[in-house]
């Protein structure tokens, strides 16, 4: 759905240029929830705001739907902007007027007689849980209601593609999770492509499908979640499982206990799925006789899939010992083996 490539932006600082984005290339699949993740000044905003060209790139490639935006006249960039929604922060609803005349806005801007504009927005209001409210104005309602009322907005003209800055950052827990659900339940009934910016890991464990990580401006992984989170090495799996330690090579932790004599490996092994509520340590210690310790690890459920990650000492024979973490692998698990004696 949307295809960027090498993408450039500077800004200039006083007498420094400061450079952006610097040549970022990513893919969003059609339909799918993609996260952009990255610690505040990593380009991320400047990204979303290019995706609809709120920000010119200096350079590259972009774009949506098959279309290349930057070749677009003013006219159909505005056309193509329709099928481009984006919900904020902050909201950024009209304070003088109502819920409904709210998400009426943008079908007025676009000539829509009123009549439809009110019937549009009241359906939508209606999918995102707000069909009561239609009358009130925002200053009556919560943190976690305005939001869905700019979601109303932006998808009231029945765009292709949402954007989302930071949308969820100033809501409390409880509302966060309730929004997320609600953008990965419009994805999957509307076919809805997704686009949320965010600097917290936990709405890519909740939301996301896909991600790419941002760093000063560079995309240093980008791919499928599961498939990032449970590959060895990966940058956003050190990340997701930081309270369990990373997936370099190093010490045991302290206190763990070693088992007794016998060749060793330690390995961080991922479950992802079935295999992470299955017991294959204990089926497979039996098989090749060994014994495994588990040093520290942990569960994680990204979207609707629990991921697990163990840090685990293998003990026993050397042969049986490669042979029990080979049928790991055979059996859906990744495992990344840290250390051998």
């Amino acid at each position: 759905m949307i295809d960027v490539v090498d993408v450039k932006k500077t800004y200039r600082d006083g007498q420094r240029e400061v450079m952006a984005l610097d040549g970022v290339t990513l893919h969003v699949p059609r339909g799918s929830v993609y996260g952009i993740v990255g610690e505040s000044g990593a380009g991320k905003s400047t990204l979303i705001r290019c995706l609809n060209l709120l920000e010119r790139p200096d350079a590259g490639s972009i774009r949506v739907d098959g279309v290349e935006l930057q070749t677009l006249s003013p006219a159909g960039l505005r056309q193509a902007r329709r099928k481009i929604g984006m919900i904020f922060q902050h909201f950024n609803l009209f304070s003088s007027r109502t819920v409904l005349g709210n998400v009426t806005f943008p079908l007025e801007c676009a000539g829509v007689p009123g009549q439809e504009a009110r019937r549009r927005a009241r359906e939508m209001l209606g999918v995102v849980g707000l069909g009561e409210k239609a009358e009130v104005y925002p200053a009556q309602l919560s943190g976690g209601q305005k939001q869905r009322v700019g979601i109303a907005r932006a998808l009231v003209g029945e765009p292709s593609v949402l954007l989302s800055d930071e949308a969820t950052s100033a809501l409390d827990p409880v509302n966060t999770v309730a929004i997320l659900d609600l953008l990965r339940s419009l994805s999957r009934q509307m076919g809805l492509t997704v686009v949320l910016i965010t600097h917290e890991m936990a709405v890519v464990k909740a939301a996301c499908d896909h991600v790419a990580l941002l760093e000063q401006g560079r995309v240093v992984e980008e791919g499928p979640v599961l498939d990032l989170a449970s590959r060895p090495g990966s940058r956003l799996a050190a990340q997701l499982f930081h309270r369990y330690g990373g997936t370099g090579a190093g010490a045991a932790p302290a206190g763990a206990g070693t088992l007794g004599l016998g060749a060793r490996r330690r390995a961080a092994v991922v479950f992802v799925g079935a295999a992470a509520g299955e017991p294959l340590l204990t089926r497979i210690a039996r098989r090749y006789d060994v014994d495994f310790n588990i040093l520290e690890g942990g569960m994680e459920r990204l979207g609707d899939t629990v991921l697990g990650r163990l840090v685990v000492e293998a003990v026993g024979e050397a042969p049986r010992l490669d042979q029990a973490l080979t049928a790991l692998q055979e059996a859906g698990c990744r495992v990344e083996v840290l250390d051998v004696a």
